[in-house]
């Protein structure tokens, strides 16, 4: 899989698409993104202006791609949020072995379902409120 990443612009607030990484002279250390906004303008800025969300490589009900970040609804009513941390305080879909797997928060770890069984209901950027009424 190719990685694919999306940004949130913290200043400007909006998501968009990321054309370029681009690193200091070592190659170590992120200090610009070149991103390309649904308006059609694309901006570099600084590295620290952005929040960079990696693809699943996994699309939901609807073939819309799945990014960290997002949170996914599915017809029993419950919400996932899609994240990194498998020691946050929420139903989690891990990233493990090169590949995003899904696991309960529960001590049988029951799988979630399938990402065909999911839809992606929103963002923790652009939908802050649906953290807070996550069923």
């Amino acid at each position: 899989m190719i990685p694919r990443f999306r940004v949130w612009d913290k200043n400007r607030k909006t998501m968009a698409p990321l054309l370029v990484l681009r690193f200091d002279p070592e190659g170590v250390q992120l200090d610009a993104v070149h991103v390309l906004p649904e308006n059609g303008n694309d901006y570099f800025d600084f590295a620290d202006s952005f929040v960079l969300m990696l693809s699943t490589g996994l699309t939901d009900s609807k073939g819309q791609e799945i990014y960290e970040g997002d949170i996914l609804g599915n017809y029993t009513g419950k919400w996932y949020l899609v994240q990194w941390d498998p020691s946050a305080d929420t139903v989690v879909v891990e990233y493990h072995h090169g590949a995003f797997h899904p696991f309960a928060d529960n001590e049988d770890q029951c799988p979630y379902p399938e990402p065909e069984e999911c839809e992606v209901i929103g963002n923790i950027w652009e939908n802050p409120e649906l953290l807070k009424e996550t069923p």
